[in-house]
């Protein structure tokens, strides 16, 4: 975190500027974005956390919504640990709750399956997973 606030200038392409930035919360479906050049089709800067919403990312993510003054899309999953981290990206965290205007990018734009849709498109019962324990304490 400490070199981020080092950069002095965050500019997009000239030819091809970036449109939106894409949050991507698993490191998997980042390398397949990257593997197939999805930023070339879509012109965008890709962005993850690798699972986790860091404080070196949140900044970093932050400061480039800022400077191009993009919209930020994210991609993450519709369970307990993909919503409290994406809630950790708006909101930010409690530990680092007196920084959370520097930190917190509270317009993110959520792509994907929410739990509403899985009966409005009647997934199948044996296709969902409950949430356990675990599940509900962590993400509150």
């Amino acid at each position: 975190p400490s070199y981020i606030d080092r950069v002095s200038q965050i500019k997009s392409d000239f030819d091809k500027p970036a449109e939106f930035i894409l949050l991507v919360e698993k490191d998997a479906a980042f390398q397949r974005l990257a593997e197939d050049r999805f930023y070339n089709t879509y012109p965008c800067i890709i962005i993850t956390g690798k699972g986790e919403a860091d404080l070196a990312t949140r900044m970093f993510l932050r400061r480039v919504k800022d400077a191009l003054n993009i919209p930020v899309l994210g991609l993450f999953d519709s369970d307990a640990h993909g919503l409290k981290i994406l809630s950790v990206y708006m909101q930010g965290s409690e530990a680092m709750s007196h920084d959370s205007a520097n930190l917190a990018t509270p317009d993110i734009k959520w792509l994907g399956v929410r739990p509403s849709d899985l009966n409005k498109y009647d997934v199948p019962q044996d296709c969902r997973l409950e949430l356990t324990e675990h599940d509900v304490k962590f993400a509150s």
